[in-house]
């Protein structure tokens, strides 16, 4: 395989106990040590939290909730600019979010759900009415929520059937035996999550939850 040195980055991962490690090279080419990498659409950090792919969603959603003022003062109606919304913004927002979603602090779910927060806040033209009753009002779920149902929806559709090329991520089936004799005993055989990043992946969340 020919490898391009100005497309390919090393990224250290875990802990690293010797320093300073040597590089890479291709032929006499050196490969760029990053800390963060963009990968189909991701940021991945190389202490794999999601503080980078975070805060550029935010930045970008950002960016475009200008568009939905110019739209408000073209007069464009409530429905229009809640089509604008989902299809422009909360998309992106939501975009490859079951690799990410069940490991977000509260932190960062509260800075995309403010995006949420300030278009409603457009569209409705008011800042007075409560961000609960906005939702209610346009029939939407939070964007927690509605992450919450697409990672489930994507591991029903995309991880638990047969077809599925994600179907080898599960573990083993438990016996029919044991599951029978328990009230909530799950299909799946759930795997100990020693660290808190593990019990937080997608997968383990899943089997967990769905």
């Amino acid at each position: 395989m020919n490898i391009s040195v100005a497309k390919t980055k090393e990224m250290l991962l875990g802990r690293i106990n010797k320093e300073p490690l040597p590089n890479i090279f291709v032929g006499s080419n050196v490969i760029e040590r990053v800390s963060s990498f963009r990968l189909l659409g991701i940021h991945i950090d190389n202490n794999l939290k999601w503080t980078s792919h975070i805060a550029y969603i935010y930045s970008k959603a950002s960016s475009r909730l200008y568009f939905m003022k110019l739209l408000k003062r073209s007069g464009a109606c409530n429905d229009d600019m809640l089509h604008f919304f989902k299809t422009v913004i909360r998309s992106l927002l939501e975009y490859a979010c079951p690799v990410w979603h069940n490991s977000l602090t509260n932190e960062q779910s509260d800075q995309i759900e403010s995006i949420q927060k300030r278009a409603l806040k457009i569209i409705c033209g008011s800042s007075i009415i409560d961000y609960e009753q906005l939702l209610v009002l346009y029939n939407l779920p939070s964007l927690s929520e509605h992450r919450e149902i697409l990672c489930k929806r994507f591991f029903e559709k995309s991880v638990l059937s047969s077809t599925s090329c994600l179907h080898y991520l599960l573990p083993s089936c438990r016996d029919t035996n044991i599951i029978d004799k328990l009230r909530h005993a799950n299909v799946y055989a759930t795997p100990t999550a020693r660290t808190d990043r593990f019990r937080k992946s997608f997968i383990m969340y899943a089997l967990d939850n769905y």
